[in-house]
């Protein structure tokens, strides 16, 4: 940018760092539009104050058969991309001169004149919308590296795009070509290599200057992984479904009579006796209470359903942690364990840190006979994404050989938990539908088994990472989800 002679001297130039955001579902159910912000990136505040919304995204909506064509999927990227590119033409256009603006950056808070130069330096997309922003083939395809082929794990390093860039462009444009063989053949190179056969990203060739560079990285600072999304939200669901998921039939099954949670070694029941609330004693029904008889019960917990005293007891402990800026406790979740409807990304993160404390050290409440092979793995997965957390909170410094180890071993390790738990949670389904099945002969359930994505035999390349990671079973490295990924990439974003 070419400074301005006319510029006062006590002028300062710096980069004014933008990122654009859109979610492509509608605003209501009876609006066809999706609103499209633009957030500041020069601070780390992130209230609402930090984010605008400029407009509103029409959807391109069709009825009938037409819907589900390739003419009118390619329509509705023309009309995404071209958006994008009028909206960052704005600061393609404020390139040549920049933005001049008072910030309070001198002594005693003082405001100084700044001409800033916008770049958009990030993209914050969710998964659905993240590939097709980046003409992607597949929604488990990497913009930054060809490592999550299909059958090969997520964990796998890819041949990065950027190393192999004037390739992709020489298979994209013989993709459109008039050679039907050569086009057909590119195509499928571009498909095996993560990229889509005919659609294009556009804010390369319309507005080269706007985007922020980063080595290594095609689409620069746009195609990146995003915390939020990825950690706060998705790796800290994984972990709450598959607690859940860990609990049998029998500890959600409610009773009859259960409002409370009793902790004893020896129980007398008279009936003069004054309770302030109602006691299950399993094999002791309420009417047998009743009864003028004494009736002693040698238990070493009893509960009256685990479900609701994990709920209860994590909805007692939230309520003992305070913001340290405001002073105000956060908002109460119900059922956050047993469900995460209405849960935001930082009450995600929330529930993490508070369920490893409602479960305990040993996990005792899961110290049964059925859980003896899932016990571990459960403390497993939550200490480990607990690391992760403390660390991509910005609470500490970490040094280049931490974060290889946080994203490494640590995340490997977490995710490797996750997918014994749920190797043994179908174990546990299927044995139980068999079970049905014998019993119930007449109407016999269709039994559930779980099967990864099985690798091309024609797929061959140098980059073949992946066989240390044959163990697992394959619920989070070899099926269509493409989060997990972000483990290759996260250290050096992060660095």
């Amino acid at each position: 940018m070419p400074v301005d002679p006319k510029a006062p001297v006590s002028m300062k130039y710096g980069p004014m760092l933008l990122g654009i955001s859109y979610d492509g579902g509608n605003i209501n159910r009876t609006s066809s539009a999706c609103p499209f912000a633009v957030t500041v990136l020069n601070t780390n505040y992130g209230g609402l104050d930090a984010a605008a919304t400029i407009m509103y995204m029409n959807n391109l909506e069709v009825f009938g058969a037409n819907r589900d064509t390739e003419k009118f999927r390619l329509a509705r990227h023309h009309l995404y991309q071209e958006i994008v590119v009028s909206i960052v033409s704005v600061v393609e256009r404020a390139q040549r001169n920049g933005v001049v603006c008072s910030l309070p950056t001198g002594l005693d808070n003082e405001d100084e004149t700044w001409t800033l130069l916008p770049v958009v330096a990030a993209a914050q997309l969710d998964t659905k919308e993240r590939y097709k922003f980046f003409a992607n083939h597949a929604e488990r395809s990497c913009p930054i590296c060809s490592g999550p082929r299909k059958g090969r794990s997520v964990f796998r390093r890819g041949t990065p795009h950027a190393n192999r860039w004037p390739e992709i462009q020489r298979l994209q444009s013989d993709a459109v070509g008039a050679n039907r063989r050569k086009r057909k053949l590119a195509q499928k190179s571009l498909e095996r290599k993560g990229w889509h056969a005919v659609k294009r990203f556009r804010l390369h060739d319309r507005c080269p200057r706007s985007m922020m560079s980063a080595p290594g990285r095609v689409f620069g600072g746009l195609a990146a992984c995003d915390v939020m999304h990825t950690i706060f939200i998705n790796w800290c669901t994984y972990f709450l479904t598959v607690v859940h998921d860990s609990l049998t039939p029998k500890m959600k099954q409610v009773p009859g009579m259960v409002t409370c949670e009793v902790y004893l070694d020896r129980v007398t029941c008279e009936k003069d006796n004054s309770m302030s609330c109602e006691i299950y004693l399993g094999m002791v029904t309420w009417e047998a209470y009743l009864v003028r008889v004494t009736c002693e019960v040698y238990l070493r917990m009893f509960t009256c359903c685990l479900k609701q005293t994990l709920d209860h007891r994590l909805e007692t402990l939230i309520g003992c942690f305070r913001d340290p800026e405001t002073g105000q406790t956060s908002r109460t979740p119900r059922g956050a364990i047993t469900s995460q409807v209405g849960l935001t990304a930082e009450l995600r993160v929330l529930l993490v840190f508070l369920t490893m404390h409602v479960l305990g050290s040993q996990a005792s409440i899961l110290d049964t006979t059925t859980h003896t092979r899932v016990r571990e793995h459960v403390l497993t997965a939550g200490s480990s994404l607990i690391l992760i957390l403390t660390a991509v909170r910005n609470k500490r410094p970490y040094t280049i050989r931490e974060w290889d180890e946080i994203f490494g071993p640590v995340s490997l390790r977490y995710f490797r938990a996750l997918d014994t738990i749920k190797h043994w949670d179908l174990d546990r389904k299927v044995a139980e539908g068999r079970r049905y099945n014998e019993s119930h002969p007449d109407s016999p359930k269709k039994l559930k088994q779980f099967k990864c994505h099985e690798r091309d035999p024609k797929d061959s390349s140098d980059n073949d990472t992946d066989d240390e990671w044959r163990s697992l079973v394959g619920f989070f490295d070899r099926s269509a989800n493409i989060l997990p990924h972000a483990v290759v990439h996260l250290t050096s974003q992060v660095i």
